[in-house]
């Protein structure tokens, strides 16, 4: 019995996933969910395996979206650059039109 097992774990680590599924969700509003659903086929029909991972949101969980919410350092240099790239085109069409 413990060599079929074996030979059914060998099988599996060594074959071609035929269907992936990958699903996240908060579960609370600091830890985030991710499950992975994957379908084998084999001789005698399909195998699945399904992988579940928490992972720790630093700065909490988006229930709306189901992401772990960046960090609001980053969201403030994105923010500042944004504006900083926005006020160089703005400024390069203005001389354009001005002819400088």
């Amino acid at each position: 019995m413990k060599k079929i097992g074996m030979l059914i774990g060998f099988l599996l680590l060594f074959s071609v996933p035929v269907f992936a599924k990958m699903s996240e969700r908060c579960l609370d509003n600091i830890t985030l969910q991710k499950t992975m659903n994957y379908t084998f086929a084999t001789d005698t029909g399909a195998k699945n395996l399904t992988i579940t991972k928490n992972i720790d949101c630093l700065y909490g969980c988006d229930n709306v979206t189901n992401v772990c919410s960046p960090d609001p350092a980053t969201l403030n240099m994105w923010f500042a650059g944004g504006l900083f790239a926005l006020l160089i085109i703005i400024g390069a069409i203005v001389r354009q039109w001005r002819g400088y």
